[in-house]
């Protein structure tokens, strides 16, 4: 249900999904139904690739590798920023992004989620993604500060055959 483009609704005149309005009354009836039964709180985590895309409003980011095409990580960081801003907006602080597989199979699928095939700007965009995501809002700032989860790493991007979700089979000096 929480994790669905359209979030339980039917498309109206071109739009559909929650707004985060929406999604912030949503996860208040959940947790507010959670401590009624005495359970703890509820944290919320979500894809968040390239924005905060499941959320009707938000601003859709370029995709990592068009990202890491820029070699600019004060971007990165920013884009990290603006994904923790409007997932936090829409009270799903937990994200799970960015994908930090480096792509060494160009059969495989998935190329256009990673940052390419050199560790070093998968490892430092990367990093500045998450530091945006991280950050604590300034004295007059929207707060942003969400938590990243870092996914789709160590052999995901290295399947054999070239298919999505498939054994990778990689030597030590590989990994």
């Amino acid at each position: 249900l929480l994790n669905s483009p359209f979030s339980g609704t039917e498309p109206r005149c071109g739009s559909s999904g929650w707004n985060a309005t929406d999604w912030r009354a949503a996860v208040e009836h959940i947790q507010t139904a959670a401590a009624d039964e005495g359970l703890p709180p509820l944290i919320y985590g979500i894809d968040s690739v390239h924005g905060a895309s499941y959320c009707r409003g938000a601003t859709l980011l370029p995709q990592q590798l068009g990202l890491a095409a820029s070699f600019d990580e004060s971007l990165a960081a920013a884009s990290g920023w603006l994904t923790g801003k409007d997932s936090r907006a829409a009270a799903t602080p937990w994200m799970f992004a960015p994908i930090l597989g480096v792509a060494t199979h160009p059969l495989w699928p998935r190329v256009y989620e990673t940052f390419g095939e050199d560790p070093l700007l998968v490892a430092r965009m990367g990093a500045a993604v998450v530091e945006g995501m991280q950050r604590r809002g300034g004295e007059g700032e929207i707060p942003a500060r969400a938590a990243a989860c870092m996914k789709h790493f160590v052999g995901y991007s290295a399947p054999r055959n070239g298919h999505d979700r498939e054994g990778a089979w990689l030597s030590r000096r590989e990994l």
